[in-house]
């Protein structure tokens, strides 16, 4: 009896691993927010018709959460999907813009303000959700409100708050 439940147990568990393996593979690819075709984003899974076609109106896009912060999509819908959806240049060919000069004032401390996101999450701690959040926020009068407006928690301001300033 024991051993048809360690086979029977055995046989699921091999099961479960193909069904793991299989979901690995079918991993979405990623989609470009200014270059796919509107046929492109209809066949991406949770980008409808009325999404598809409020992204193509709403071209350019320098960043993924404008989707949220322009009203194309709601919130829910986007965190869906955010990690498969990248906004590049329209133009391959056209250089990129060179990286401004760091933003940080004579003691050393990044402007809020002014901070790319790359600088900020260069920040001990600071993601890029957070880095989006920051960015999003702004501007700020104090470095403070980074608490009082729930865009990083106390704990994390705690740990950062050193190396930051909020210049107008």
């Amino acid at each position: 009896m024991l051993r048809r439940w360690s086979s029977a147990f055995a046989g699921l568990a091999l099961v479960a691993l193909a069904s793991v393996a299989g979901q690995a593979q079918d991993k979405p690819a990623m989609l470009d927010l200014n270059t796919a075709s509107r046929d492109q984003l209809l066949e991406f899974k949770g980008i409808g018709r009325a999404y598809a076609d409020k992204i193509v109106q709403g071209r350019p896009f320098k960043m993924r959460s404008e989707l949220v912060s322009r009203g194309i999509m709601p919130a829910a819908a986007y965190l869906k999907i955010k990690r498969n959806l990248r906004p590049t240049a329209e133009d391959a060919s056209v250089a990129p813009a060179p990286a401004p000069e760091p933003t940080a004032d004579d003691e050393g401390k990044l402007d809020l303000n002014h901070a790319t996101r790359d600088q900020l999450v260069a920040i001990k701690g600071v993601g890029a959700a957070y880095a989006d959040k920051i960015i999003e926020g702004r501007p700020y009068k104090q470095r403070s409100e980074l608490v009082s407006r729930n865009i990083v928690p106390p704990s994390l301001y705690l740990k950062i708050k050193t190396q930051l300033t909020a210049k107008p």
